[in-house]
């Protein structure tokens, strides 16, 4: 219930009487709205207030806010975008602010940093002999380059032997000349023909000559000339290294003197043939050398020993065939658990071995004193046991005379 109504009290057969309300004193305000309008609340009572230039519907870029109220609302402009610099000015105040980029090392590169770390971009140049050079680059002050030297002086010319000749002021209308001075060589010399001041101009390989006109040594070949008499004298060179005596070569005696080559005999005394040196066949002529060589492939390995492994019991005979490749004596064993070494007997191609060398409870072995041939042999194991072999066991066979 509001607070203007009286608190209701519950009463027995009594009549509810309504008082006066008593109004709450409430303060004043006031809300702003758009475009000057407000809302005014004056004890109880709300007002509305109209605002003034009020625009029409439409869509608006540019709101102006006046104390939390919008005020207006118009077209705003076309906006204008300028784009910041790449390396920005800085302020005399704060520097800017910003941190400028590193002048690149590419040589030639004229950008460069002040005594204040401003950038600037300015041209060194220097003159050189006989140049002035005035102003520093800029528009209000360009650079002027002179010189300063006298043309007359600028350039000096003379000739450097009898051979050259030189001509002319150096101006334009009287320019140097540079020219070869004449000789007394014009036309045909021999096989070759000259111009007047002596260059080579012509050559005639057919024209021949009754005279010698030169001697090129060769090689191991001196030759020498008397001035006065135009005598040409040719020998053989004497050698930097003399060699004289007589060496091995091979199968051959070689003989040299000075150096010359004057005797060749031969020491080789097997006769021509073909022999057998290991895996090759060499042919040689009557003089030791070789003519041909063929290889010649190895026999396969021989084998030299043979095995064979008894899992199965129960057996009575165990047997194993193996091959020779040539005659040979042979030696045997058996491996396994013996019962006892009477009850075991060793046949080879059907004949009991007796001979035994080894005997234990685990091992028997026998060295027959036959030769075995070539071919394919057959080694039995047999044993005397009602029960027969009681355990895996192996047989082997190796040749015993194997270097």
């Amino acid at each position: 219930m509001s607070d203007c109504t009286p608190r209701m009290t519950a009463q027995c057969n009594t009549v509810l009487e309504s008082g006066p309300a008593v109004p709450k004193e409430c303060p004043s305000w006031t809300a702003c709205l758009p475009f000057g309008a407000s809302l005014v609340s004056n004890s109880g009572c709300i007002d509305y207030i109209p605002g003034t230039n009020v625009p029409v519907d439409g869509v608006y870029s540019k709101i102006t806010i006046v104390n939390g109220c919008i005020v207006s609302a118009e077209l705003a402009g076309i906006p204008i975008y300028t784009s910041p610099p790449c390396a920005p000015i800085p302020t005399p105040c704060d520097g800017g602010g910003g941190v400028l980029p590193d002048p690149s090392p590419t040589i030639g590169n004229l950008f460069q940093y002040d005594a204040n770390g401003r950038p600037l971009v300015k041209l060194s140049i220097q003159p050189g002999n006989g140049i002035s050079i005035s102003g520093d680059g800029t528009t209000t002050s360009p650079l002027i380059i002179t010189n300063t030297q006298q043309v007359a002086q600028a350039i000096q010319i003379q000739p450097g032997n009898s051979a050259i000749r030189i001509s002319g002021s150096g101006t334009a209308s009287d320019p140097f000349k540079i020219s070869h001075s004449p000789t007394n060589m014009e036309g045909p010399q021999g096989l070759y023909t000259f111009d007047e001041f002596g260059h080579l101009i012509g050559y005639n390989p057919s024209q021949t000559s009754m005279y010698v006109t030169g001697i090129i040594e060769g090689d191991g070949i001196s030759a020498s000339m008397n001035p006065n008499t135009g005598v040409a004298t040719i020998a053989l060179a004497e050698p930097a290294n003399v060699i004289t005596g007589s060496y091995r070569f091979g199968s051959f005696d070689v003989e040299f003197y000075r150096n010359r080559l004057i005797r060749i005999t031969p020491q080789f005394t097997a006769p021509e043939g073909t022999y057998q040196f290991g895996n090759y066949n060499v042919t040689i002529d009557k003089y030791g050398a070789v003519e041909d060589v063929q290889y010649i492939a190895p026999p396969p390995p021989e084998p030299i020993h043979w095995s064979k492994q008894f899992t199965d019991t129960a057996q009575l005979v165990r047997e194993m065939n193996f091959t020779l490749v040539r005659s040979s004596s042979v030696r045997a064993a058996y491996t396994g658990t013996l019962p006892s070494a009477t009850t075991m007997s060793i046949y080879i191609d059907g004949q009991l071995i007796g001979n035994q060398i080894v005997t234990n409870t685990s091992r028997i072995d026998v060295l027959p004193i036959a030769i075995y041939g070539v071919g394919q042999h057959n080694i039995r194991v047999q044993t005397t046991t009602e029960t027969g072999f009681v355990s895996p066991g192996i047989i082997d066979v190796c040749l015993t005379d194997v270097l």
